[in-house]
């Protein structure tokens, strides 16, 4: 069974690591952030991978949606009129 990066990452870093990517963090969380990325091969691959689909969530967050049609007036629904 192969084991995912994210299952080999630091435990203790990964709450701030998914608050880094969507910009939660506070400036100092951050920075120490910043630091252990650059020091941490195995978080820094995981923060790596995520920055797309973290890319893509925002993308999809900011396209309109389209409403369906609403569904026909029945004499249930419209209470016969």
């Amino acid at each position: 069974m192969k084991t995912s990066r994210w299952a080999q990452a630091c435990p203790a870093w990964r709450g701030d690591l998914a608050a880094y990517l969507v910009g939660a963090l506070d400036p100092q969380p951050a920075a120490a952030m910043r630091r252990h990325l650059g020091a941490c091969p195995a978080c820094e691959a995981e923060f790596k991978d995520l920055v797309p689909v973290v890319d893509s969530l925002a993308l999809l967050a900011r396209r309109p949606v389209q409403a369906s049609e609403p569904p026909a007036a029945t004499p249930a629904r419209d209470g016969g009129r």
